[in-house]
């Protein structure tokens, strides 16, 4: 059962706003779904959208941050809860223990880094999560196209690439939350 979702999104908002107007509208959506949201912690970017979409929707939010990032003044203070780590490492670790499936909204290296994480920890069994990426506008296309041909090829199986579902909307989300959960932890 997916109860809370770990999502992982950019420390900067895009070049047009609908990046984060999407991002606040997929806090929105997990709020009004019941379901919790651990993030990054900070109070910049499309993050910063996200969480204020949860909060302001009656959700609860967990932030996770490193403490070095304190002394940049970049802490949200409005979160629910938040968890400070010693590093990046610590950070991602608590974040997969507190969740049940990631959600991928655009972003940067940090965003790649902890898709890919979450991908490889399914990979060597550590994990058996849903990876829901929001699409918006086609961001993820090349990606998603690279991870198909991985399969063709024989690098990446079948059943570990469909870990990973493309999504266009926060609604898109919601829908597949609320199927798994139909399911069962195991089935999708």
């Amino acid at each position: 059962m997916i109860k809370t979702a770990a999502v992982y999104l950019g420390s900067k908002n895009g070049i047009t706003p609908d990046f984060a107007e999407t991002a606040k509208q997929m806090g929105q959506a997990l709020a009004a779904a019941g379901i919790a949201v651990v993030y990054g912690g900070t109070n910049i970017g499309t993050m910063t959208a996200m969480a204020d979409g949860v909060l302001n929707a009656g959700g609860k939010v967990t932030g996770v941050i490193p403490q070095t990032f304190d002394s940049r003044s970049i802490t949200n203070d409005k979160v629910t809860k938040c968890i400070k780590t010693k590093d990046l490492k610590e950070r991602k670790e608590i974040m997969e223990s507190l969740s049940q499936a990631a959600i991928i909204l655009p972003g940067s290296y940090g965003t790649m880094d902890e898709l890919f994480e979450y991908a490889v920890n399914n990979q060597l069994g550590k994990l058996n999560r849903p990876i829901f990426i929001l699409n918006h506008k086609g961001f993820y296309n090349p990606l998603l196209q690279q991870l198909d041909i991985m399969v063709e090829r024989g690098f990446l199986t079948k059943e570990l690439r469909e870990m990973m579902h493309n999504c266009t909307t926060p609604q898109d989300i919601i829908k597949g939350i609320e199927e798994f959960n139909s399911k069962g932890l195991n089935s999708l």
